[in-house]
């Protein structure tokens, strides 16, 4: 507690700048969030090169760290030293050091495997770091970095790429199974460009990460935040695209369906839904009057060749619908199985203004699986934000935001009970519960009433759970 008062009191100045902050990230928040061009989405129609030259793009844009880390190096031997977790689509960091991480990743550079306890160490001095929401195929790297080859083809999956920024020429990777590796890639001139942009960021102002270990004693190295999350306020949802009108209903439904629907059957659902049933049955279409889309085509033949292949093809179909990229990263992939045909189905996530976008509804913003010009599975929970509403209290900066601490102390019973720690006093299920956390975040969340609110997501152990940021209240959990 008393390492945690000197941190505090070392920051107590900042406090002056929260309020201006609040309101400057109020007005940039819902200015972001009307930049989307409601109007071209869903009817943009490309000729073939300007599809496969939009695919090539999106391909590059969707394949990106869901975090990026600065770590800012010790102060003390009995100092960790902080870290800070930047909004990627601010700085861009990680397309600045695309170069860096393909050259390391080219066939003629050797892997060496390192121990898990050299990797932190390298983590905790100075250095930049980027992790992917789940692990990834070596096979997303070679799309996103232009490789037709790799060294990393044996390494299968890659969860984190860590690049330190003193006199360390190596580029560190961290695979699904928690293994570590160095190559040895990065030039003197490029040590110094990156220390230029690192400086920069470190420079500002920045909100501070610890390790859980570090802070409480507990054998966890997730880094969370102690300082008071930003002041965020509630907004309504409203769909991508207008569907009370039947001109945007049907022009998707012949981007799914085909141009010649006199073999669809249209049903106007009591809800405001709209939903097509092809044929006997084996293609069905739903568009919801919020603007959630899902189809399915049981009809479907042939199979994907490999996970590139059936990358462009699901990121074509973006494309060809004309979904801003920009904000969608790939989050989790699997194979599946039609009719002893193999296929890759990609769930996206979907962020605005740097926030992930989870529903009431479903884990995913979108959920796709193709082969080349047909598609198997669309389901799509992307919307934009309509105005800003307040709390209770009819103003979000009077109500009071709650750390991480107190949302966990708040909802001990609950964890308690989900988790099987019934049996444990409340000290010790806080200890077994620190020692499980496996991601922290600030998200928005949709709920049911179509308002966005700011939360907290935590996942500890094969649960996730999300509360309210101001109340407390858990709004969802489940397994993940």
């Amino acid at each position: 507690m008393n390492k945690l008062k000197q941190i505090n009191n070392r920051e107590k100045l900042k406090t002056i700048l929260l309020v201006f902050l609040f309101f400057s990230n109020l007005f940039f928040l819902f200015f972001n969030f009307n930049l989307i061009n409601l109007d071209n989405l869903y009817i943009n129609k490309f000729n073939d090169e300007e599809l496969n030259s939009l695919t090539r793009i999106a391909v590059k844009n969707t394949i990106k760290p869901s975090k990026t880390f600065l770590h800012f190096g010790k102060y003390s031997d009995i100092d960790e030293g902080n870290h800070t977790i930047i909004f990627e689509e601010s700085y861009n960091l990680y397309d600045d050091l695309k170069p860096v991480i393909k050259k390391a990743f080219s066939k003629q550079l050797n892997i060496e495997e390192i121990d898990y306890e050299d990797y932190i160490n390298k983590r905790d001095k100075k250095s930049i770091e980027f992790q992917f929401k789940n692990a990834l195929s070596y096979e997303f790297f070679e799309l996103s970095l232009g490789l037709d080859d790799s060294n990393i083809s044996k390494l299968q999956e890659i969860k984190q790429i860590l690049i330190p920024i003193l006199d360390d020429e190596r580029v560190y990777i961290m695979t699904k199974d928690l293994k570590t590796y160095s190559i040895e890639a990065i030039s003197q001139r490029e040590i110094e460009i990156l220390s230029s942009k690192y400086y920069k960021i470190s420079e500002s102002e920045y909100k501070r990460y610890y390790s859980i270990k570090y802070l409480y004693k507990i054998n966890n190295n997730l880094l969370i935040s102690i300082d008071n999350p930003e002041k965020l306020p509630y907004l309504t949802s409203k769909s991508i695209k207008d569907f009370d009108k039947e001109e945007n209903i049907m022009f998707l439904a012949e981007q799914f369906l085909g141009s010649n629907l006199d073999f669809a059957k249209q049903i106007k659902e009591t809800s405001g839904a709209s939903s097509f049933i092809y044929g006997l049955g084996e293609k069905t279409l739903r568009i919801s009057a919020g603007g959630d889309i899902e189809y399915k085509n049981e009809s479907i033949q042939g199979h994907n060749k490999n996970l590139k292949e059936a990358y462009n093809s699901v990121v074509n179909w973006i494309n060809k619908l004309n979904i801003d990229y920009s904000n969608l990263y790939i989050s989790d992939y699997e194979e599946i199985y039609i009719n002893n045909n193999k296929l890759y189905k990609f769930v996206f996530d979907y962020k605005l203004n740097g926030y992930n976008i989870k529903s009431k509804e479903s884990d995913y913003a979108l959920e796709i699986a193709a082969i080349k010009d047909d598609v198997y599975i669309f389901k799509s929970n992307i919307k934009t934000t309509g105005r800003v509403i307040y709390t209770d209290n009819g103003d979000n900066e009077k109500e009071q935001i709650l750390n991480i601490d107190m949302i966990l102390g708040k909802n001990l019973n609950l964890i308690k009970s989900i988790q099987g720690y019934l049996g444990f006093r409340d000290q010790e299920a806080s200890t077994y519960m620190f020692g499980s956390l496996k991601d922290v975040n600030i998200i928005y969340f949709e709920s049911a009433s179509d308002i966005y609110f700011p939360s907290w997501y935590i996942e500890i152990d094969d649960t996730y759970y999300i509360f309210d940021i101001y109340k407390g209240e858990v709004l969802k959990y489940g397994k993940l």
